[in-house]
């Protein structure tokens, strides 16, 4: 009887380190998906949720999703006026208002510098034009405080269909025309 005692023992500690391991190996895996600076998913991340999404478009599950890019006009002026750590602030309140503004089904990144992606999921061609007027209020009056100060910043944003027949590079190359062709209208003063 005291050889399975300890037999048992051994056995409970092996399963407690396996449990932790597998504890680690969560967080490391969540850590590798996951922008420091905001908080939201990084590329990785982002590029993992589109495959997700796009499998379940696939198996008849989501009628569709939207792919949005979303890019700070003039954000080099913040960094050079305010300083880097203001411009992170800016970076920071941006995620915040586009974590809180997208339902918890959708995905919200980072791919880097100032150019972030929301993957909008469950909506069919009959949805797109609802969320993109969303979108846009939603990236109306950015802001941050920093140092006692508000800085004010905006947004443009492009945004395209993921299909079944959609590709990660596809999409997001579609999404950057449709961003700046975006910026060039606010530019000539057409939005």
């Amino acid at each position: 009887m005291p050889q399975l005692e300890h037999m048992q023992r051994k056995l409970d500690a092996a399963e407690a380190l396996l449990a932790d391991q597998d504890a680690y190996i969560r967080q490391l895996e969540r850590q590798a998906a996951t922008d420091i600076l905001t908080g939201l998913m990084n590329r990785r991340g982002i590029e993992k949720f589109f495959t997700v999404e796009q499998q379940r478009i696939l198996r008849g599950q989501s009628p569709g999703a939207l792919f949005v890019l979303i890019d700070f006009d003039r954000f080099k002026a913040i960094n050079d006026t305010y300083g880097h750590p203001a411009g992170d602030a800016c970076l920071q309140a941006a995620a915040e208002k586009l974590q809180d503004g997208v339902r918890i089904l959708d995905g919200a990144g980072r791919l880097g510098g100032d150019e972030f992606v929301l993957i909008l999921t469950q909506i069919g061609p009959a949805g797109v034009d609802i969320m993109l007027q969303k979108i846009g209020r939603l990236l109306q009056g950015l802001s941050a405080d920093w140092q006692g100060r508000t800085i004010d910043f905006a947004a443009s944003f492009g945004a395209v269909p993921v299909t079944a027949q959609s590709t990660y590079a596809d999409v997001y190359r579609q999404a950057d025309a449709a961003l700046y062709a975006h910026k060039q209208r606010l530019a000539a003063g057409h939005i």
